[in-house]
């Protein structure tokens, strides 16, 4: 019993993909209403309720020493709330904010591709949901 377990997170551990930084995106737009309003794109457009036949997606906020942070994390009763699939980091900056976004690490259940073209055109000013949930 306790092989098979072992030998299941192991599997489930490679599978995952790595954690990679897409880079540090720059903007002149104010660090606290960037965040605000990425935060508020993540939630309509990404936030889902968990269904018999697709996992849920919770999107969270929070503040850290190196900025704000969205998470968008996966989950489902029988996995619970999973470490973030995505996190975009929103940081002060002496003509604006900077932003970077993190993938992978867990299972993306919005999309098989990156997300990051969705924030980046966020960023830009977009407000159109390219995801669908």
């Amino acid at each position: 019993m306790i092989i098979v377990v072992a030998i299941t997170g192991l599997v489930t551990a490679c599978a995952m993909p790595p954690k990679k930084s897409l880079g540090i995106i720059p903007s002149e737009e104010n660090s606290k209403v960037l965040f605000t309003r990425l935060h508020d794109l993540a939630e309509k457009c990404w936030e889902k309720e968990w269904g018999w036949f697709g996992d849920g997606v919770v999107i969270s906020a929070t503040s850290a020493l190196g900025g704000n942070i969205i998470e968008g994390k996966r989950y489902a009763p029988d996995i619970g709330i999973r470490p973030p699939f995505i996190e975009v980091i929103v940081s002060e900056h002496t003509t604006g904010a900077t932003v970077e976004i993190i993938e992978g690490g867990e299972h993306n259940p919005l999309s098989d591709n990156s997300l990051a073209p969705e924030v980046t055109s966020w960023i830009n000013g977009a407000s159109s949901c390219l995801t669908k949930k």
